[in-house]
C-alpha cells in the first residue's frame, strides 16, 4: 500500500487508507504500507508518534521533503519544486525503500493511493520493475488530467497518462472524476474503472457515545452554530461571498442573523476577511479555531446545529470525506457548492441538506431562511454511506485483478 497521507500526519485523506487497510487485513489480506517519514507533513498528530500500530515492522517509511516547508525561503519557493506536488522529492526514497520491500517480503500486489501524483508515480515504477499487478485509487485527481488545473502542471499530466496505461485497475471516488479520465484517454477499458466513494467510519462513531439524532428549529434556539471542519481555499472553499451574505442579512433580517453563528475549525482566517468582520461587527458571528483531533473533529459535529460544507465549482468532481461524516452525523447540512457538481449531486439524496451556489448572495441567504424551519428525520438512514461498502468493493478489485494476473491475463 503506497500512501503518503498514514499516522502521524493529521489529515481527514489518512481515514480512507487506514479503512481499507483494516479492512483487508481482516480479510485473509496482510498490508505492507510504504510511507513517508513523519516530518513531510503539514500537520502531525504528535499522539501518534509513539504508536506501535503505526510505526511497526509492516510500516515502511522513505525520506521526503515538503516543498513548502523545506524548500522555502521567507515563504517563497521555486514552482518547478511543486511539480508534480510538493512531495516530488519522496519519489527517489520511495522508490528504493519499495523496490527493498518487493524482493524481501515478495508481496502479491500493489495498490497506491493519492492525495499526490507523486504516490501514482512510485506505483508506476514499482509496477515496470517487479511486474506485479497495480491497482491505482486517483481518489480525487488534481494534478494532470483534472480540467481546472492541467495547463499549470504537464509533470502531473504525463503521470496520468503513464498511470491509466500501465495500471492494471483504477479508483476514483466519484462518477464525474471517473467521466474526465474516460473522456479524455479513450484507450482506456471501461472494465478497469472503479468508483468508490469515500464514506464515514461507524466504529469511530461508536466510540464516541454520542447521540445520533438532534432536533434542530432556528425559532427554538437563542443561537444555532453552523460548523465548517476543515480548511479553507481560495476560490474552491472561499467565504467571502458567504460573509457578505451575512451582512446583507444583519440588514434585511436581524432577528434571523442574530440566530446564526458561524466556526470554522482547523482554517486560519482568510486575507481580507477579518478586516471585513471587524468593519461589520461581526466578529463574534464568525469565529475561527485551531484543528483537533479527528476524534474531537467527530465529536464537534455533534455538538453543532447545522455542517457546513464549502465546494466551489473547481471541485465539481469531487466529495470531500468529511460530507459523508455530516450525513452520519445526522445533523442539517449547509452546502455551499455548485448546483452540477459531485457533492450537489450526492446531498440530494439527503432530505435534510440544503445547497445553494457558494457564489450567490441571494441563495445563501434564502438557505439560511429555509434551515430556519428544516428538522433532520429520525427515519434517515445513513448506512449505505458507511466506508466497508466502498472497502467491499476494493477486497474484490484485488482479488479480482490477482487472479487475472495469476492467469496470465495482465502484465
Amino acid at each position: 500500500m503506497v500512501a503518503l497521507d498514514f499516522p502521524p500526519c493529521q489529515s481527514a485523506g489518512v481515514q480512507r487508507t487506514l479503512h481499507f487497510k483494516s479492512y483487508i487485513e481482516q480479510n485473509g489480506w496482510h498490508p505492507l504500507v510504504l510511507t513517508s517519514k513523519p516530518f513531510i507533513y503539514d500537520k502531525v498528530n504528535v499522539d501518534q508518534l509513539t504508536q506501535q500500530e503505526y510505526f511497526n515492522a509492516d510500516i515502511y517509511r522513505a525520506f521526503g521533503l515538503n516543498a513548502f516547508k523545506h524548500l522555502s525561503f521567507k515563504g517563497k519557493h521555486f514552482e518547478f519544486t511543486t511539480f508534480p506536488d510538493k512531495y516530488a522529492t519522496w519519489f527517489w526514497d520511495a522508490v528504493r525503500v519499495g523496490r527493498k520491500v518487493i524482493r524481501q517480503r515478495k508481496p502479491d500486489i500493489i495498490w497506491s493511493t493519492f492525495p499526490c501524483s507523486t504516490s501514482v508515480r512510485i506505483g508506476l515504477s514499482l509496477k515496470k520493475t517487479s511486474g506485479l499487478p497495480w491497482v491505482a485509487d486517483f481518489r480525487d485527481p488534481f494534478s494532470g488530467t483534472n480540467p481546472y488545473v492541467r495547463a499549470k502542471n504537464p509533470l502531473g499530466k504525463i503521470i496520468d497518462e503513464e498511470g491509466v496505461k500501465h495500471a492494471d485497475a483504477l479508483i476514483f471516488t466519484t462518477k464525474n472524476a471517473a467521466d474526465v479520465y474516460l473522456n479524455e484517454y479513450a484507450f482506456i477499458d471501461k472494465e478497469k474503472v472503479h468508483i468508490i466513494p469515500n464514506g464515514f467510519s461507524e466504529k469511530a462513531f461508536d466510540q464516541l457515545g454520542v447521540l445520533s439524532t438532534k432536533k434542530v428549529n432556528v425559532e427554538d434556539k437563542d443561537v444555532v452554530t453552523v460548523l465548517h471542519s476543515g480548511f479553507l481555499y481560495p476560490g474552491g472553499r472561499d467565504i467571502g461571498t458567504l460573509v457578505d451574505a451575512l451582512i446583507e442579512l444583519k440588514i434585511e433580517a436581524p432577528e434571523l442573523f442574530r440566530n446564526y453563528r458561524f466556526v470554522f475549525r482547523g482554517s486560519v482566517i482568510p486575507e481580507g476577511i477579518q478586516q471585513t468582520l471587524a468593519n461589520s461587527d461581526m466578529e463574534d458571528k464568525v469565529i475561527f479555531l485551531p484543528t483537533i483531533s479527528f476524534n474531537e473533529s467527530l465529536r464537534e459535529m455533534f455538538e453543532a446545529d447545522v455542517l457546513l460544507v464549502l465546494q466551489g465549482e473547481m471541485f465539481n468532481n469531487q466529495i470531500p470525506g468529511k460530507v459523508y461524516e455530516y450525513i452520519r452525523a445526522k445533523r442539517l447540512i449547509l452546502a455551499l457548492t455548485h448546483h452540477k457538481g459531485a457533492t450537489a449531486e450526492l446531498l440530494s439524496a439527503v432530505p435534510h441538506a440544503c445547497t445553494a451556489d457558494m457564489e450567490i448572495k441571494v441563495e445563501i441567504k434564502k438557505a439560511l431562511e429555509t434551515l430556519s424551519t428544516q428538522e433532520v428525520s429520525t427515519d434517515f438512514d445513513p448506512s449505505p454511506y458507511n466506508r466497508d461498502v466502498g472497502a467491499k468493493i476494493l477486497d474484490d478489485v484485488l482479488n479480482k485483478v490477482l487472479r487475472q494476473f495469476t492467469n496470465g491475463k495482465v502484465s
